[in-house]
């Protein structure tokens, strides 16, 4: 399946994900994952640092996977401020190996300046990196005949941050 929307997008907009990997997750699992790496429980994740979308197996899982692999991924992997936060990630990664403790870790990362580079990259493209993965994920819902998931995906989110 994911070959085949590789290449639906490759035909349609000339670009396809080429480096990144999607894992796929049960609840139980994912709920591991999520502590493990203290992300806050969502349904899906991209981690630009190692080129890699985790998606939880849910009602909305193949639109989850059209925007973190997909949305996220191609972002990642071919916008100059994808490459930037790939590159910058990297870099935080191997100085960060030499670490061995988390106050270690801590104690450095107060006064690194990738860190620093690395958030502003962030906070700069945050808004262009989810609008950039929503729009794949539309797209590709449109071209998938899955809308309607999409619509309410969406919908549900909206009616949730009213109340």
């Amino acid at each position: 399946m994911l070959k085949a929307i590789n290449q639906l997008i490759e035909d349609n907009f000339k670009v396809k994900v080429e480096k990144s990997s999607l894992t796929i997750y049960d609840t139980e699992n994912w709920e591991f994952f999520c502590k493990k790496h203290d992300f806050k429980i969502a349904e899906g994740i991209y981690i630009p640092r190692n080129l890699s979308a985790h998606v939880l197996k849910s009602k909305y899982f193949l639109q989850n996977i059209f925007h973190e692999f997909f949305g996220h991924g191609l972002f990642i992997e071919h916008t100059d401020e994808g490459k930037q936060i790939h590159s910058l990630e990297q870099k935080l990664m191997q100085e960060e190996s030499y670490l061995k403790t988390k106050e270690e870790i801590i104690n450095f990362r107060e006064s690194n300046e990738n860190l620093k580079n690395l958030k502003e990259m962030y906070s700069e493209n945050l808004q262009r990196y989810e609008s950039f993965a929503i729009n794949i994920e539309y797209q590709l819902s449109k071209i998938t005949n899955t809308e309607k998931l999409f619509e309410e995906k969406y919908l549900s989110a909206c009616v949730s941050l009213s109340f």
